[in-house]
């Protein structure tokens, strides 16, 4: 689950990939999901229609919906050393 205490930790797991395909994208509203497991964890970003019911599952098991501007504006809150995402800012 995506807290106010790890916030930082999340941005610094998105791929470079991730990044790009989202904000070279058309589409105005981001996913992102955190991934736990035993040994590791990994951040995934997407596109996704926030009407939708696959986005209302998703916030339910903790994932992060936000259009690109508020989702900038909490890369910037969270001090992240992410330096794809520090370009976006």
């Amino acid at each position: 689950m995506i807290t106010k205490e790890n916030f930082t930790d999340v941005f610094n797991l998105i791929s470079k990939e991730d990044i790009e395909t989202v904000f070279n994208s058309n589409d105005d509203f981001i996913c992102l999901q955190l991934y736990c497991f035993n040994a590791d964890s990994f951040a995934e970003l997407n596109t996704i229609n926030p009407n939708s019911t696959e986005a209302e599952e998703m916030q339910n098991n903790g994932a992060l919906i936000c259009d690109k501007d508020q989702f900038l504006q909490l890369v910037t809150e969270s001090k992240t050393t992410n330096q794809f995402l520090i370009e976006l800012i």
